[in-house]
C-alpha cells in the first residue's frame, strides 16, 4: 500500500508558468491578467503604460522596487517575464486576457 501525504504548499503561478514555458520551447511566454499591462506610477496623474521594453530597462525597474509595495502587484509577472526572457532570448507577454490575440500580433 502506498499513502498519500497532503502538505501546506504555495505555488508561484508566474514562475511556474516560465517553467513549463521553458520546458516546451514555447515562442513566447503570455502572461494574462485582468490588468492592460505593465504601467509605472499606476494611479497617480504621471501613470504611464510601458507598450514595449527591454528586459534590461523592465529588469532595472523591477530590481528598483517599483511594484513590490502594491498589494495584488505586478512584481510576480514582471519577475516572470524577465527570467523567461534573459533564459531562453524569447520573447514575453504581459496582457488582458481578452487582448492576447492581439498582443501576439504586436498591437
Amino acid at each position: 500500500n502506498h499513502l498519500v501525504y497532503g502538505k501546506d504548499a504555495v505555488i508561484d503561478k508566474d514562475l511556474t508558468s516560465v517553467l513549463l514555458a521553458k520546458k516546451l520551447w514555447a515562442d513566447c511566454l503570455i502572461i494574462a491578467t485582468d490588468g492592460d499591462g505593465i504601467w509605472l506610477d499606476y494611479g497617480k496623474p504621471s501613470a504611464r503604460k510601458l507598450e514595449q521594453v527591454e528586459v534590461t530597462e523592465l529588469k532595472r525597474l523591477y530590481e528598483s522596487g517599483r511594484w513590490s509595495k502594491y498589494t495584488g502587484s505586478m512584481a510576480p509577472k514582471i519577475k516572470a517575464v524577465v527570467q523567461f526572457v534573459e533564459e531562453t532570448g524569447r520573447d514575453a507577454i504581459i496582457c488582458d486576457l481578452k487582448d492576447i490575440d492581439r498582443a501576439l500580433k504586436g498591437e
